[in-house]
C-alpha cells in the first residue's frame, strides 16, 4: 500500500502535466487577463462571419504557462470586437474583448465607445474593417508612427480602391500631408474621436460618407493633422471571402448615397472626397530639394558639354582656316614661280630669234 503523500504527489504531477499538454490557443469561455499594462493603442472592429481578426492577433513576448499568463510587448494593442453576424464569435485572445450588436462599422464604434471604449484609457483607436490584410507588426508600427509624429488621423496605404491615388504608395516611404484619409483603415487620435462623435448622427448616417466628414473637419481645423504613411501597406479586399460584399446585404444599402449627399450640403460640407485625394501623392520636401538639386547637376554639366564642344568645334575651324590659309599662300607662290619661269622662257626665246635673224 502506498503512503498517501505519495499517492498526492503522483496526482498533482498527473494534473500539471496533464495541463501543460493543453493548446495555447484551447481556452475558457473567460478570457484570462494578459500582463498587458499599457492600453494606449486600441483597434476596433465591427466583424461579420467572413473577417481576418484572427491575423491581427498581437504576439506574445513570452507564451502563457499554466500558473502565469503571456506577457505582451508595451508597445502592443488590445483588439475590440463588437460582432454582428449570425453566429457564434469563436476568436479567442487574452489581448481581445467582442461584444454582440447588430449594425454597421461605424454606429457600432459610436455604441462601443459610449458603453465602453471611453473608459478603456484608449490614446489611439484604429477602426477597421473586419477583412482588412495585414500583420501584428505593422499594426505596431502604425501605432508608434501616429503617437511620435502627433498626427491626429492617420491611415496607411492601400485601401478598396485604386481611385484613390493619393492612398498608393509613392515608393519614397515616411508620412505625408493628405486632405483624405478612406473609412477602411484610419488610426485616429481619441481626442479627435470625441469630438467627431458628438457631430456624429448614427441615425442618420451609417458608414457612407463618413470618411469624408471626418477628413473635412480635421482639414478645417488649423490644429489638426491628417496624414498617410509610406511605411505601413494594408490591403482592404473589395469582396469578402466569399466573393460577396456583406455590406450590400443591409437592408437601404442603395439609399445611404443620396442620404449622405443630403445630409452634407444641408450641413455645408462637401459630400464627395477632395480632388487632391484623386491625385497622385505629393512629393516629400526631401525629395524635392534632391531632386531640384540634381537638376542643377544635369544642367550644369549639360553646359560643359556644350562649352567642350563648342570649343572643340572652334579650334577644329581654326585648323582648318590656317590650313586654307597655308594652301593658298603656296598657291600664290607657285603662280608667282610659274609668272617669273615664263617671263625667262619668253625672254630667252626672244633673244634666240634675234640673234638668228
Amino acid at each position: 500500500m502506498r503512503p498517501l503523500f505519495l499517492v498526492l504527489l503522483l496526482e498533482i504531477l498527473q494534473t500539471t502535466l496533464a495541463t501543460d499538454a493543453v493548446p495555447a490557443v484551447k481556452r475558457s469561455t473567460t478570457p484570462r487577463k494578459a500582463y498587458h499594462k499599457n492600453h494606449e493603442f486600441c483597434l476596433f472592429t465591427s466583424a461579420g462571419d467572413y473577417h481576418n481578426v484572427q491575423s491581427w492577433l498581437p504576439e506574445p513576448e513570452t507564451p502563457g504557462t499554466a500558473f502565469s499568463p503571456p506577457t505582451y510587448p508595451k508597445d502592443s494593442y488590445k483588439i475590440f470586437v463588437v460582432y454582428y453576424g449570425k453566429n457564434n464569435f469563436d476568436v479567442e485572445h487574452p489581448l481581445l474583448q467582442h461584444w454582440k450588436h447588430e449594425g454597421m462599422k461605424f454606429p457600432n464604434f459610436k455604441w462601443w465607445y459610449i458603453m465602453h471604449g471611453a473608459s478603456s484609457g484608449c490614446g489611439y483607436i484604429a477602426i477597421w474593417d473586419d477583412d482588412t490584410v495585414t500583420n501584428p507588426a505593422d499594426i505596431r508600427k502604425l501605432f508608434g508612427e501616429i503617437r511620435d509624429n502627433k498626427v491626429d488621423i492617420l491611415g496607411p496605404t492601400g485601401g478598396s480602391t485604386t481611385d484613390y491615388k493619393s492612398l498608393q504608395p509613392s515608393g519614397y516611404g515616411g508620412l505625408r500631408d493628405v486632405e483624405f484619409v478612406e473609412m477602411g483603415t484610419p488610426v485616429m487620435r481619441t481626442s479627435f474621436i470625441r469630438r467627431f462623435l458628438s457631430e456624429y448622427n448614427d441615425h442618420k448616417i451609417k458608414d457612407f460618407g463618413v470618411d469624408v466628414w471626418f477628413s473635412y473637419k480635421c482639414v478645417q481645423d488649423p490644429a489638426c493633422k491628417i496624414q498617410v504613411t509610406d511605411n505601413v501597406h494594408t490591403i482592404n479586399p473589395p469582396t469578402r471571402s466569399n466573393g460577396l460584399r456583406e455590406v450590400e446585404s443591409v437592408d437601404g444599402f442603395q439609399e445611404w448615397e443620396s442620404t449622405w449627399r443630403d445630409f452634407a450640403l444641408e450641413h455645408d460640407m462637401p459630400w464627395r472626397p477632395p480632388k487632391s485625394a484623386y491625385l497622385g501623392p505629393k512629393l516629400p520636401v526631401h525629395i524635392k530639394i534632391a531632386y531640384s538639386l540634381g537638376l542643377l547637376v544635369c544642367l550644369f554639366v549639360l553646359y560643359k558639354l556644350v562649352l567642350v564642344a563648342t570649343n572643340g568645334w572652334a579650334r577644329h575651324a581654326l585648323r582648318r582656316k590656317r590650313k586654307f590659309s597655308s594652301s593658298a599662300d603656296d598657291l600664290s607662290k607657285w603662280n608667282d614661280d610659274c609668272d617669273t619661269s615664263f617671263r625667262t622662257w619668253k625672254g630667252f626665246m626672244t633673244r634666240h630669234r634675234s640673234a638668228s635673224v
